[in-house]
């Protein structure tokens, strides 16, 4: 704690001393109105762009940041009623030295680029970027909040790049409805940023100069003047898809409900309108996410869920908005107030009629409507809403030859969000709140005692620039209540994020009574955002017992107070030896709301990159010894013994056509657990069109406190009537990961990716926990008891040998976990916006319980002898502007 406040005392005291604000001069462009559109083929073949004023002088931002850039460019915008036109002229001195990677769009690759940004509103907060690389690859990002990017948002526009033979060209042209502006204004108002990456330098130049101290980057943009639009365009984009799938699975041919060839066919539409010039509805109607990637296999053996990124289009596109729950800093330990994988997820229920015997239940909740308006007015209020409804979903079974038997086990739901934000001073403080609720129509007897029928969370956050731009102060507040039957509401009380019952818990009781659960959720921040060398993050986060945001959120822990810090020195200049250098070092303790230190983190990082594009970081980490009210999964508090591990990666020059990154750590306790992974990737690109990135890594663990099971037993009074069984643990994992693009042209790629993995766990030693607020325990048929090995795998315990306590018989828990995923899809963009998919997935799956060795050569015989699920799609969708 003392770390804490010398470190806020170092941290704070610059404010004043260093006070100060951007004030480079921002430069100004006149669009030039057209009466004909200029060709859009990237050969500046077009007459009409000598009509342009020219832009040009762009600055460095690195490596050199406020030097001109060492390369020449030129850029030129028109426009007409209904387009904005834009050529850039990229004069290179070494035009074969051009990069200009082949991928699919948005996607990432060694590649020069050129932007365009334009903040239309004109609120120094909000952007729309254009770019395209030197092979006519299309990207397109929304930034927010000033510096906050959306990868995910796509507009629709055309554009070419072509390379010469005194550099490359890329031409734009941008549908004014593609932008969001007041159109009310005769002229308007807006903000222009040009952005040139010069890929084997390593160059950004910008023509609105950003150096590396600048704070922001929207609100650093120069001016668009000359724009005279009233044109209030409809804006109304419909796509509807139709899809055919064939599912091919292994199965038993006594279940009714089995098919071996599964077909099934699905329509459905996506629709984007303009309310006014501002704001936009975009809804999806009965979507299909089949081309979506599946999520990797894992293997969870602890108490809480496993987080997967979200990967469907929709709730990737435009979601920036919705965003709260973290206040602007560097070191957070705030859950995610908003989880867009909690709509359409798995059911959460099962068949409940015993005398079942084959049942037929759907992967995935039907999403039956989801719709989004999100949008900024004029005088800086930004509002998003997200409504979606899924529908009821039955699970087929049968009980003797009778197979009409069903039974709900997702039932219909409605999922709602609501955001609101204000600027104020040109941004530079924001104001908004937030709101969610998740509602469940609980008529069926078997969910109402499964599932909690409302949940809401509601909160406020703020963010405000100091008159030093360079540091933000940045707080939250959140409030969460759901409700439900009792056994609902006990069962989240009992939850691994708070443990309601842990015996030893004065500060909190378990009702099993209750049918309500509230909480709360505080985070304040300051933040030195930005400035040539030095920048940092101080903040407290406190979040009550009874805070739970899992219907719409994701949220492993809740009953915690935490300190957090980090400070970091970077130099992005290049020195005699390095092409940019940083060090940082952060901190994280937290306590429970009973006052227990249950965590304090500490780490450090160097981070080099050499003048030859070789890359090396090191991190160390050390936590001292302090208490667990997780280890006992509701039982009595322990403590956690210190610990230390150190990691690095070493990257190869990722310009070159093949390039490695080596990656290893290792990581111990006082109580002997370690854990040490070795890992290697590799980037092949043997043509501009393909690309082939190669992954493996192997990791080894040994714990001694891995949890099996709660025997109840009145005579263990020391730990209040229970015995907390664990094991000692080896684990070992091996990942291979396989990606290949292949870009036959910016608009047709195939994609394939292969991830086999293969694990095993070792169970040894079962042991006791002996006395609560210790890290002792009682190794059976050493320390105590006795332990039997039985034919069949399992083990009997008797946990004092020829004392009265009654024995127990835990199952061999020893296993081998196999499983590789496939996943292959040709995407064609056969017209801006309407998209051709076809797809292959594969997955295959051994679970077997065994000995839990390692054996490379057997594992992936015994792996590629199942019998494959194979997944086979076609989907088309097509784009109807308006």
């Amino acid at each position: 704690m003392k770390n804490c406040f010398i470190f806020l005392l170092v941290f704070l005291l610059p404010i004043h001393v260093f006070a100060k604000k951007n004030s480079t001069q921002k430069p100004n462009y006149l669009a030039i109105k057209t009466t004909s559109a200029p060709i859009i083929d990237g050969l500046f073949s077009s007459g009409e762009w000598e009509k342009a004023n020219i832009a040009n002088g762009l600055i460095q931002y690195e490596p050199n940041s406020g030097q001109a850039a060492t390369q020449k460019s030129e850029i030129r915008i028109l426009y007409d009623d209904k387009n904005i036109y834009v050529c850039a002229q990229m004069y290179d001195s070494e035009p074969d030295k051009i990069a200009g990677q082949l991928f699919r769009r948005d996607g990432e690759g060694y590649s020069d680029w050129f932007e365009i940004s334009i903040d239309s509103y004109g609120d120094q907060r909000t952007a729309f970027v254009f770019g395209i690389n030197p092979r006519g690859v299309k990207r397109d990002i929304l930034f927010y909040n000033d510096d906050d990017e959306d990868p995910g948002w796509d507009a629709v526009w055309h554009g070419a790049a072509q390379i010469n033979g005194t550099g490359w060209t890329a031409e734009f042209s941008i549908p004014f409805s593609q932008l969001r502006y007041d159109s009310n204004q005769q002229e308007q108002n807006w903000g222009l940023q040009f952005w040139r990456y010069i890929a084997r330098n390593d160059e950004q130049v910008f023509w609105s100069p950003r150096l590396q101290e600048s704070s922001g980057f929207v609100s650093l943009f120069g001016s668009l003047k000359g724009i005279r639009t009233t044109l209030k365009p409809k804006r109304l984009e419909i796509m509807p898809y139709a899809s055919s799938k064939l599912h091919r699975s292994p199965g038993n041919p006594a279940n009714p409900f089995y098919n071996k060839n599964d077909f099934a066919g699905n329509v459905g539409a996506d629709f984007k309108y303009g309310i006014g010039a501002n704001f936009t509805l975009t809804g999806t109607v009965n979507p299909d996410f089949g081309q979506v990637e599946a999520d990797p296999a894992v293997i969870n053996l602890s108490a809480f869920e496993t987080f997967f990124s979200e990967r469907r289009p929709f709730f990737l596109e435009g979601t920036d908005i919705f965003e709260f729950g973290q206040t602007r800093t560097f070191n957070s330990n705030a859950p995610f107030i908003f989880y867009t994988r909690r709509i359409g997820r798995s059911p959460q229920g099962s068949v409940s009629n015993e005398d079942a015997e084959f049942t037929d239940s759907p992967e995935q909740t039907t999403i039956a409507t989801a719709v989004k308006l999100s949008g900024k007015t004029a005088n800086g209020w930004s509002i998003g809403v997200l409504d979606a409804v899924t529908t009821n979903e039955e699970a087929q079974f049968n009980i003797g030859s009778n197979t009409d038997k069903k039974e709900i086990i997702e039932p219909l739901s409605n999922f709602l969000v609501l955001r609101a934000k204000k600027d104020f001073d040109s941004g530079k403080t924001t104001v908004g709140g937030f709101f969610d609720a998740a509602n469940r129509d609980l008529s069926t007897p078997n969910l109402k005692s499964l599932l909690r029928k409302n949940a809401y969370v509601g909160g406020f956050d703020f963010e405000h620039k100091l008159p030093n731009e360079d540091w933000i102060v940045s707080g939250l507040v959140t409030g969460s209540y759901l409700n439900g039957e009792a056994e609902v509401i006990t069962r989240a009380q009992k939850g691994s994020q708070r443990y309601f019952h842990r015996p030893d818990a004065d500060y909190m009781e378990l009702d099993e009574n209750a049918t309500s659960l509230s909480g709360h959720n505080i985070e304040l921040s300051i933040t030195k955002n930005s400035g040539k060398h030095w920048i940092g993050s101080f903040t407290y986060g406190d979040v009550s017992p009874g805070f739970e945001v899992n219907d719409l959120g994701f949220q492993n822990r809740a009953d915690y107070r935490s300190i957090t810090t980090f400070l970091m020195y970077r130099e992005k200049s290049p020195t005699k030896y390095f092409r940019n250098y940083s060090f940082y070092w952060w901190t994280n303790p937290g306590w429970n709301q009973g006052g227990d230190l249950i965590w304090a983190f500490n780490g450090a990082e160097v981070e080099f990159r050499f003048n030859n594009f070789w890359e090396i970081e090191i991190n160390g980490r050390f936590a001292p010894e302090t208490y667990n009210d997780r280890l006992t999964r509701g039982g009595p508090i322990t403590r956690r013994p210190s610990d230390w591990g150190a990691d690095f990666e070493l990257k190869t020059d990722e310009r070159k056509n093949i390039s490695f990154a080596f990656a290893g750590g290792y990581r111990e306790d006082t109580s002997g657990e370690w854990d040490k992974f070795l890992g290697l990737e590799s980037t092949i690109r043997p043509n501009p069109s393909l690309s082939i990135e190669l992954e493996a890594a192997y990791e080894w663990e040994f714990d001694n406190d891995q949890f099996v099971d709660r025997i109840e037993d009145e005579l263990a009074q020391a730990t209040f009537g229970s015995r907390y069984v664990f094991a000692g643990l080896n684990a070992k994992n091996q990942e291979i990961s396989v990606r290949l693009a292949w870009t036959f042209t910016p608009d047709l790629t195939l994609q394939l990716f292969a991830a086999p993995y293969i694990s095993s766990y070792d169970y040894s030693s079962f042991r006791e926990f002996r006395t609560p607020g210790t890290y002792d325990f009682d190794i059976y048929g050493k320390d105590t008891g006795t332990v039997e090995l039985n034919e069949d795998g399992s083990t009997t315990i008797d946990p004092d040998g020829a004392g009265p306590a009654a024995d127990f018989e835990l199952d061999n828990l020893d296993f081998n976990f196999r499983s590789i995923r496939i996943n292959s899809v040709l995407r064609w963009e056969y017209k801006p916006g309407s998209v051709l998919f076809l797809v292959w997935q594969q997955e295959r799956d051994d679970f077997e319980q065994k000995l839990g060795t390692l054996d490379f050569g057997n594992d992936y015989d015994a792996l590629f002898s199942r019998h494959p699920v194979n997944t086979f799609l076609v989907k088309a969708s097509y784009w109807f502007g308006y």
